[in-house]
């Protein structure tokens, strides 16, 4: 299993909704609004 995949697991399953929101920003094509509504919600 390649590193990658190994934090994308690890995200997903221990990460706060903010920080599940930047990765999915940076690494996965995710929206900014995303961000800034875990930001909000936080």
């Amino acid at each position: 299993m390649e590193a990658l995949e190994k934090a994308r697991e690890f995200i997903a399953r221990n990460a706060r909704p903010i920080d599940l929101a930047r990765w999915n920003y940076l690494f996965e094509n995710g929206e900014v609004n995303s961000i800034k509504k875990a930001f909000e919600e936080d």
